[in-house]
């Protein structure tokens, strides 16, 4: 099977309603399924799910297109990648013919299943070899049951540096492959040795529940303490929160999670029956942890140390929370406390009660910057620099309003002089009418006519009316019309373009346009409007035609133009 017709299959076999819903909390909406836009900073819902056409739409930011153009949207993929992925997860096969797309030049597909090779491998080591005994009491001095260790697939590296290079030899794996998925490092020589030795393993999985790479951690003494995969072509720690895909029916259960900053702090919580958490990877939060976060839920807390890298913590979420749309709170744990340490001493309960004396986030930071500065004239100016990037970050003009009002209270001074001190007064351009609207609304009325009504196309197109589209996108939308079977609709098309899938989805569900009169009226209408505006560039051109003959003496040639002019005049 090609690649545009697993394309087909899989709009065919997929429904998209399902896919999405794996990554967005959707909500029935009379026709639709709504949520909020994992791609923007969406406050409100603006994100739809239609599932009768099988397509998806926000209306704030414009993304839209298939089930393909999500996944390829959501995990960055081309659509080679895209289509390859989704067909080896729903078992479609594909077959790639001389000259046409082929795979990325890494393949993603042999990462993963190379990933899912290590897994099992560390997991023997942990649970059905002696030399796991070591690993096997850690966790129980950790206070980790067989049952959560298995539900996040533990496994443990042995202290050899060919463990795992031995294994995947015997097994006949590519070992440069092996270094690719950063699982083996190579050497001067040429020879590879294991990356990770005689620490506990982390299966780390992305959304979809697929390995992408490993953490380490040394088990009593040993530098460094943590060891993580580096970025590898499946594996960005900025993108992946740990646990996630595990973690998120209890999260949507919920309807709110925690998050926190290590795999122990996780798996601890998760043991004493907090399941609603996800962890970062060693590294801030990144707009694509809050992306991943909002499909979730709105409802987030921040669990940071009450120590000076909490509050810094605190200071550079902030901004990329608000950027994306998501205001969580902020809870605050006794100091020389970190979730694994009190919920392991003082159990679940005595944890949740600090959600019921969370702050949101920015109250947070007002709060612990006041006391962090004296109310002297420099103290105020550290504090207002310090609180600059989250209020900058806030797009709700309530919300930044309010949080002028409250920083403004706290120095001291005027709302005005905080937001001049800020620059941040809105001095943006309006765009004319004319500006915005008068390039490519005729040709989007007639593209939108097509969409609803494609029977048209073949008597447009023999007229010639593809030459109206001047605008690239229209153009190439047009031309992809042309290719249309005729036994399919317009929503079977698949295009690999996100622009194209974006357009398609948007026109889909929109309105038809002139809804109340009869197609056929409309089309005759459009035929008879674009023969009028070709008879006029003809008439243009046999002027300007008229004016070189009679300039140059030819009266012959001039009879015979000034003859078609007038008939051509006639007709119009």
């Amino acid at each position: 099977m090609g690649l545009k017709e697993a394309a087909r299959q899989i709009k065919e076999s997929l429904n998209i309603v399902d896919l999405i819903s794996e990554y967005v909390s959707l909500k029935p909406s009379g026709r639709h399924y709504l949520g909020l836009c994992p791609f923007h900073a969406d406050r409100k819902p603006s994100f739809i799910v239609n599932e009768e056409r099988q397509i998806f739409r926000c209306f704030g930011c414009g993304t839209g297109g298939d089930v393909i153009a999500f996944y390829m949207k959501f995990h960055n993929l081309d659509f080679v990648e895209a289509v390859k992925e989704l067909a080896e997860r729903y078992g479609i096969p594909i077959s790639w013919k001389e000259g046409a797309s082929s795979p990325s030049r890494v393949d993603k597909g042999s990462l993963f299943s190379l990933n899912e090779k290590a897994k099992r491998f560390f997991r023997q080591m942990l649970w059905a070899s002696k030399v796991g005994e070591t690993a096997r009491v850690y966790l129980k001095e950790r206070g980790l049951s067989q049952e959560t260790a298995q539900a996040f697939e533990l496994g443990f590296a042995p202290p050899s540096y060919d463990g795992l290079a031995s294994h995947f030899k015997l097994a006949g794996v590519d070992l440069s492959l092996a270094e690719e998925a950063g699982l083996l490092v190579k050497r001067e020589d040429g020879s590879f040795y294991d990356r990770f030795r005689e620490r506990l393993i982390f299966p780390i999985t992305d959304a979809s529940g697929r390995v992408v790479g490993f953490g380490g951690r040394v088990l009593y003494k040993g530098e460094p303490k943590y060891l993580n995969t580096p970025e590898t072509p499946i594996y960005h720690k900025g993108s992946i929160l740990y646990g996630f895909s595990q973690t998120k029916p209890f999260i949507r259960e919920r309807g709110y999670g925690f998050v926190v900053e290590g795999y122990l702090d996780l798996l601890s919580l998760y043991e004493h029956g907090v399941k609603e958490v996800v962890a970062t990877l060693g590294t801030a939060l990144t707009p694509q942890h809050v992306r991943l976060m909002k499909g979730l839920t709105t409802e987030w807390f921040l669990v940071f140390d009450a120590d000076e890298a909490g509050v810094k913590a605190a200071m550079r979420a902030a901004p990329v929370c608000f950027n994306e749309g998501l205001y969580p709170k902020v809870m605050v744990l006794p100091e020389g406390e970190d979730p694994d340490s009190f919920v392991r001493q003082n159990g679940s309960q005595a944890f949740l009660a600090f959600k019921e004396k969370a702050q949101n986030i920015f109250d947070f930071l007002i709060d612990t910057l006041a006391k962090r500065f004296p109310a002297t004239l420099e103290g105020k100016m550290a504090l207002l620099r310090e609180i600059q990037p989250a209020i900058e970050a806030l797009k709700d003009p309530v919300l930044y309003e309010i949080q002028i009002r409250r920083v403004a209270e706290r120095l001291g001074v005027s709302e005005q002089a905080v937001k001049q001190r800020l620059l941040l007064l809105d001095r943006r351009p309006f765009k004319s009418f004319s500006e915005a609207c008068h390039k490519g609304y005729l040709e989007r009325t007639i593209l939108e006519f097509l969409v609803h009504n494609p029977k048209y196309i073949p008597e447009f197109e023999e007229i010639g009316l593809g030459e109206i589209f001047q605008t690239d996108l229209y153009r190439r939308f047009y031309r992809a019309l042309l290719t249309l079977d005729e036994d399919l609709g317009v929503a079977d098309l698949t295009f690999e373009d996100l622009d194209l899938q974006a357009l398609l989805s948007e026109i889909l569900l929109s309105p038809p346009p002139f809804e109340e009169v009869a197609p056929g009226r409309i089309a005759a209408e459009i035929k008879g409007w674009w023969l009028k505006q070709r008879h006029q560039r003809r008439l243009e051109e046999l002027l300007e035609a008229i004016k070189a003959a009679e300039a140059s003496g030819q009266s012959e040639e001039v009879l015979r133009l000034l003859k078609e002019y007038q008939e051509l005049r006639c007709q119009i």
